[in-house]
């Protein structure tokens, strides 16, 4: 998708509150706005709102020193939803329908935000997160695709969140599942070493994107990422980056993310903070 004049705001704060994630001054935090109010107009809004915020996370990390300033954030979600994983598989394990559940397991992992709650609120706010209905749902059509065994590509998005995306792949075992991870820390999205903490390593084989962008950025992506995307029978992406950066590309891509800002919710139809799994609106099927 393209940007828009308040994708280039929205850069500035998010860079302030990696900024101060990562521990710096005001007097860095200034720097860094600074810097980046100089290379901002020079965005092309032709770019997806990622490829404009990869800008901004990059000026943090080289003027701040620290490349990981979500590491611990993101050990600590994948310890809160490591505690979950026993409900659930059980979830999962008790259901008429385990497939169907798991990938609504996989989309309350979006909309459950690690981040906020304290540990004793999680439990209520993922049964509410499995209650919501999704605004817009091609699900059956999904399901009805993996009937036949198939080649899934699973683009992961954060840390936490990569443990409920582990159920749903365990449920996939017919398939040839590989999970894509980042390639070097951006956010708090997975890297190897998130997934294989988070046990992704037992469900699929997790290969690299190839670079940090935010969502796919293919003119950066790796040969080994951009073999197996082709090759893919299927592709699921999570999160609203793999949605900004991959929704105008001609593949068969399931997208589930909730619409964390006016502007994907506008180019979604939804309303802001409802969720959605969808198909590639531009997908041309065989």
């Amino acid at each position: 998708m393209k940007s828009r004049l308040e994708c280039l705001i929205c850069a500035l704060s998010q860079a302030l509150r990696t900024a101060r994630q990562a521990g710096a001054s005001e007097g860095v935090q200034r720097k860094i706005l600074d810097e980046l109010m100089g290379i901002l107009p020079g965005s092309d809004l032709n770019m997806s709102p990622a490829e404009i915020s990869q800008d901004a996370y990059a000026t943090v990390s080289r003027l701040t020193g620290v490349a990981d300033p979500f590491h611990d954030a993101k050990k600590r979600h994948n310890a809160v939803a490591l505690a979950l994983y026993p409900r659930l598989r059980e979830i999962v394990d008790s259901s008429d329908n385990r497939l169907e559940t798991a990938l609504r397991l996989a989309a309350a992992g979006n909309i459950v935000d690690l981040g906020v709650l304290e540990d004793d609120e999680i439990a209520a706010h993922l049964d509410d997160a499995l209650r919501v209905t999704l605004a817009r749902d091609d699900s059956a059509d999904l399901l009805a695709f993996l009937e036949k065994p198939r080649r899934v590509l699973y683009l992961l998005d954060n840390a936490g969140e990569v443990v409920f995306d582990r159920v749903l792949m365990e449920e996939l075992a017919g398939h040839k599942v590989q999970a894509v991870v980042k390639s070097a820390p951006i956010i708090n999205d997975v890297t190897r070493e998130d997934a294989e903490e988070a046990g992704v390593a037992e469900a699929a084989e997790i290969i690299e994107l190839g670079c940090d962008s935010i969502g796919v950025n293919m003119r950066r992506a790796g040969t080994e990422f951009r073999k197996a995307f082709e090759s893919a029978d299927v592709i699921i992406a999570k999160g609203q980056g793999n949605y900004e950066t991959l929704d105008r590309w001609d593949a068969n891509i399931y997208f589930i993310l909730r619409a964390k800002c006016p502007i994907v919710a506008e180019e979604l139809h939804v309303k802001l903070h409802e969720a959605v799994l969808i198909h590639s609106p531009v997908y041309a099927r065989p």
